[in-house]
């Protein structure tokens, strides 16, 4: 996604590392380049930057505490970051995550895997602009429309509301709640590519029936009293419309097309930020499935040296035994050397310990991991 309006900001404080980057993409990019984690935020509070591309271990204030405070920023949480970083530990990738970065590259690295990443998250930043651009041309259409209407403030509070919404269940709780204030009696199909969902239509009904077969048609049907407004992602059948009031009637028909302009343009940033949870998601799975591959590796490891240490002191304490033996010593002598030999094979014994202490302590950090990828 070559394009030099964008600005991308490369954060080191090895200088062969940003020159590094800025060969690869000067070409593409308008390139922004420091060298330290405060120049990053002093810059951001000056210029607006697409994408940051920041090391994790610098000087001062580290990549992973940049990354937290520009995602707690109201105003530069929208920045994505990528790590490049040469810690390329189970651990500092996880740190990289937590902290909210989009992405995390070891180094050294091959200029594609640069270049593909950067136009992967670009691309995904360019489509929330634009999902931002028709939700504010939605709430301005509302405006428009409603100037006059006493529905106004309700549908305000929708759109405000609706950005809080995080699943197709609240988002429809809230539309709900807001076609109940006009006094209407709804039904709604909500149709997202992770998730078809009928809210208020009972199996096999006349309203399931409307919606299947007019949900990809026309964008306003009316049915006597029912009227059906449709978007891609959403579709709302009104059961009550006043048709013995025509100005209501026409009044609540503007309104109903504003309010689901509105919930298109929620459901379509749903969609996005489904799909960057699932990259997110699929991104510590892979971490996890590594870790518990070394995980087993660890434990043949530590049962092979158990086997084989007890092996040699066995064969070890045979040998000592039968020459002891041969000496001719005093029973007495031989019991004293055969009791020292024990003592020393029991402390050699419970080194085994160590390896079981750093297995179980493994165990714990992967079972972590577990959690935090179901999260």
């Amino acid at each position: 996604m070559a394009d030099q309006s964008l600005t991308l900001m490369i954060v080191d404080d090895n200088r062969d590392n940003r020159d590094l980057l800025e060969d690869i993409l000067q070409e593409d990019y308008t390139l922004v380049l420091v060298e330290s984690g405060q120049a990053c935020l002093d810059t951001l509070a000056e210029t607006d930057i697409d994408l940051i591309l920041l090391d994790a271990n610098m000087p001062g204030i580290n990549g992973f505490d940049v990354c937290r405070t520009i995602n707690k920023s109201p105003t530069l949480s929208h920045t994505p970051v990528v790590f490049v970083s040469a810690l390329d530990s189970t651990e500092e990738r996880l740190r990289g995550y937590e902290a909210g970065a989009e992405d995390y590259i070891t180094k050294p690295f091959e200029d594609d895997a640069i270049e593909d990443v950067v136009i992967r998250v670009l691309e995904q930043k360019v489509k929330s602009k634009e999902i931002e651009k028709q939700a504010k041309e939605a709430m301005h259409t509302a405006f428009q429309a409603m100037t006059n209407s006493a529905e106004l403030g309700n549908i305000i509070q929708f759109l405000q509301a609706s950005y809080r919404c995080k699943t197709v269940d609240t988002l429809a709780a809230e539309l709900l709640n807001t076609t109940a204030t006009f006094g209407l009696n709804c039904s709604l199909l909500f149709s997202l590519n992770f998730e078809k969902r009928l809210i208020k239509c009972a199996k096999g009904s006349i309203e399931e029936k409307v919606f299947e077969r007019f949900h990809r048609g026309e964008k306003i049907l009316d049915f006597g009293s029912r009227t059906l407004i449709n978007e891609s992602r959403i579709s709302i059948l009104v059961k009550n419309m006043p048709l013995n009031k025509a100005d209501d009637y026409g009044r609540i028909k503007d309104n109903l097309t504003a309010l689901i302009a509105g919930t298109e343009a929620r459901c379509k940033a749903l969609e996005i930020e489904h799909q960057l949870e699932d990259e997110r998601s699929q991104g510590l799975r892979s971490v996890l499935n590594n870790s518990r591959e070394k995980l087993a590796n660890i434990e043949t490891l530590v049962e092979k040296q158990k086997a084989s240490t007890h092996t040699i002191l066995t064969s070890i304490n045979q040998k000592i035994e039968a020459t002891i033996f041969s000496f001719g010593l005093a029973e007495d002598q031989e019991q004293a050397i055969l009791s020292a030999i024990d003592a020393a094979v029991l402390e050699m014994n419970g080194l085994s310990k160590y390896s079981d202490k750093i297995e179980t302590t493994f165990h714990g950090f992967v079972d972590e991991l577990a959690i935090l990828a179901e999260k």
